[in-house]
């Protein structure tokens, strides 16, 4: 089997749909015949291993790039795959049209919720190979935007084997980072309000009244990351708040937290974290926002609030 796999966002900050596509190329180049349409010097051109002549450099900023799509048909008629899959929103319509030109079948991942333009809904999605929703959640939403059932597929984000607890290595970098006698919360995510980080933050600051070794880490980075430790200023919780920033590999962060706070007040579409965070035997308090209530039952493999309001969350880190 031949696949041409497209993720040609040229962003360097990457976002879920890059670390998705860095996963599948991994997992799929010694299984099938794999090559690789992306932009150069991208998040996902730096850590895919994939050799030079499987790759051909792209770069797609919106839904139709015609140089771009140029570039992919030529690629594809000589390359000849059996499946094209688009990774993003942004590349449908090159993923349809190279496809097409190059008689290989078209598969559309899917991993948001928001509404789709009605040409991309009433004609591509109907006659692609596949569309595949990262969750139940969001197949629900294309269902009832119209997508039939049959041309839907679930296969749910993963992650890396060695994404797992090590209880070693959670007591060596828990001294490392001189956290072995605090009570740590984590919060990983753009940092923006709508992923709740002032919620997180309100929620962290309250605690730490009733829990004097309370201490939080925040990864991640975003447009309200200044807006947000100007908060820890004003409260006083530049103390016992870290900010670290974009890390592409948060594990060792999981692994030293006790609880992983998801205040998300967005439709979460799958809610990555929230498996990391169980990977890694990490206990999760979550708002009820997208796919995350089909993910976590409450009380029996984590909490979820009844109400997106951070005094629950205070109280349920108590």
């Amino acid at each position: 089997m031949k696949i041409l796999w497209i993720n040609g966002n040229p962003n360097k900050n990457p976002g879920g749909t890059e670390t998705h596509s860095i996963h599948f190329i991994n997992s799929l180049k010694d299984k099938v015949d794999l090559f690789a349409a992306i932009s150069k010097d991208s998040f996902v051109d730096k850590n895919i291993d994939l050799d030079a002549e499987k790759k051909l450099y792209i770069s797609i900023n919106g839904e139709l790039s015609p140089i771009s799509t140029y570039k992919l048909i030529k690629f594809a008629k000589k390359i000849k795959p059996d499946f094209v899959i688009g990774n993003n929103g942004n590349e449908y319509i090159n993923t349809f049209i190279t496809a097409r030109f190059s008689k290989a079948k078209a598969v559309l991942f899917r991993h948001m919720t928001n509404k789709q333009p009605f040409f991309i809904k009433k004609f591509i999605f109907q006659k692609v190979y596949k569309v595949i929703a990262v969750s139940d959640y969001v197949k629900e939403k294309l269902v009832s935007e119209g997508v039939s059932k049959d041309k839907i597929a679930v296969i749910p984000n993963f992650l890396e084997k060695n994404f797992i607890f090590n209880e070693e290595k959670r007591k060596l970098f828990r001294k490392k980072f001189n956290v072995k006698d605090k009570f740590v919360v984590l919060f990983v995510g753009k940092i923006d309000e709508g992923k709740g980080i002032f919620d997180f933050l309100e929620a962290v600051n309250k605690a730490k009244r009733d829990i004097p070794e309370l201490y939080a880490f925040v990864i991640g980075t975003g447009k309200d990351l200044e807006k947000s430790k100007q908060f820890c200023k004003k409260y006083k919780c530049e103390g016992f708040v870290r900010f670290e920033g974009r890390i592409n590999n948060p594990l060792v962060y999981y692994l030293i937290s006790d609880v992983f706070i998801i205040p998300s007040l967005a439709d979460e579409s799958f809610a990555r974290t929230v498996i990391e965070a169980m990977a890694t035997k990490t206990a999760v308090i979550a708002y009820p926002s997208g796919n995350i209530p089909y993910i976590i039952s409450n009380l029996k493999n984590g909490i979820l609030t009844e109400k997106k309001d951070f005094s629950e969350i205070s109280q349920n880190i108590k």
